[in-house]
Order: structure tokens, then C-alpha cells, then sequence
């Protein structure tokens, strides 16, 4: 019975810091504006919803910029949500080698399960390697279908071609509100 208190207890006083609850995007912000638009979307995957509803924070890309041949990269910018809160403000660089070819936009979110994870993350210790997909036009997605380290992360195909079988690297750099 304890143990039921304590960890009735323990959900009741994190509920609130649930990344799943209702952040607002600054209206004059086209960045949040289209990272708020890229968070409905990908809300509306039924598939999704235990991880809005675990994770502690999210990272939110509207736009990731992908292109290679034999040698890739690809840039994006997004914003780091914790709870309701925007944090501030990722950008995402990816340098990649291997059989690759084409060009591609994708949309992606990071759930960060624990707050932990989110602190490496806004620390600069989350990379991201190895890379394998086929993507044409708006078909396409990219998934890890459970957590991994505290981590989970979904893609989805805004436009473009691109066949990949590389090695990646991906890198993440956090701007804290005020910094940008």
C-alpha cells in the first residue's frame, strides 16, 4: 500500500512537467509557428501519443534540410519544449558518407523521456549515428519504435527523394531562451 501511495504521489507532482501538455507558440514567432504546426501533426499519429504523454521535453524540427551524394548533410532548426515551456532554440547538423543520393525535408521530433535526458541534450551530449531509408515526395518515415536511452525519435517526409544506406553523424547545439 505504500508503494502504491508513493507512486500515486510521484505521478501527481511530475503530471505537470509531462511534455504532452499544451505549450502556446508566440504568434509574431514564424519558428514556432511552424514548430507548433509540425507538433500537430505529429500528434495526430495515434501511435505517438504514449510518448506525448511520457515524455518530459521534446525537440521539434519543422524544417531538417537533407541532400547527399556519396557525401551528405543536412541542417535544421528547431525548438527544445519542456513541459509546457519553451526552452530554447536546437539547431541540428549531420554530416553523413556512403551509397546516398537526392535531396529531402523532413519534419522531426525528439521525446526525451526523463528530464535527464533532456539535460544531455541541452548540454551538447546527444548524438545520433548510422542512417538507412528510402524516401519519395511525401511517403516516407523514419522511426525508432521504442525508447532508447530515454530517447525515442520520429521523421516524417515533407518532400523530395533520397535512398541512403551511410554512416552518420548528427550533432545538436541548444541556445537557451535570450541567446539567440
Amino acid at each position: 500500500m505504500p508503494a502504491l501511495v508513493a507512486g500515486l504521489l510521484f505521478l501527481l507532482l511530475t503530471l505537470p512537467l509531462r511534455a504532452g501538455a499544451e505549450w502556446q507558440p508566440d504568434s509574431d514567432s514564424p519558428l514556432e509557428q511552424r514548430s507548433a504546426a509540425a507538433v500537430s501533426e505529429f500528434q495526430e499519429r495515434e501511435a505517438l501519443q504514449p510518448y506525448f504523454q511520457e515524455a518530459a521535453a521534446f525537440a521539434v524540427f519543422p524544417g531538417i534540410t537533407r541532400g547527399g551524394f556519396i557525401l551528405g548533410g543536412a541542417s535544421g532548426k528547431g525548438l527544445l519544449v519542456e513541459g509546457d515551456t519553451l526552452a530554447g532554440v536546437v539547431r541540428q547538423f549531420r554530416l553523413s558518407v556512403g551509397p546516398q543520393f537526392g535531396y529531402q525535408n523532413q519534419s522531426q521530433i525528439i521525446f526525451f523521456r526523463t528530464a535527464a535526458a533532456a539535460e544531455e541534450f541541452r548540454a551538447g551530449r546527444t548524438e545520433f549515428n548510422g542512417a538507412a531509408g528510402l524516401a519519395a515526395g511525401a511517403w516516407g518515415t523514419s522511426i525508432t519504435p521504442a525508447w532508447v536511452s530515454d530517447v525515442a525519435v520520429f521523421a516524417q517526409t515533407q518532400f523530395g527523394l533520397m535512398v541512403e544506406a551511410s554512416l552518420a553523424g548528427t550533432r545538436f547545439r541548444f541556445e537557451p531562451l535570450g541567446e539567440d
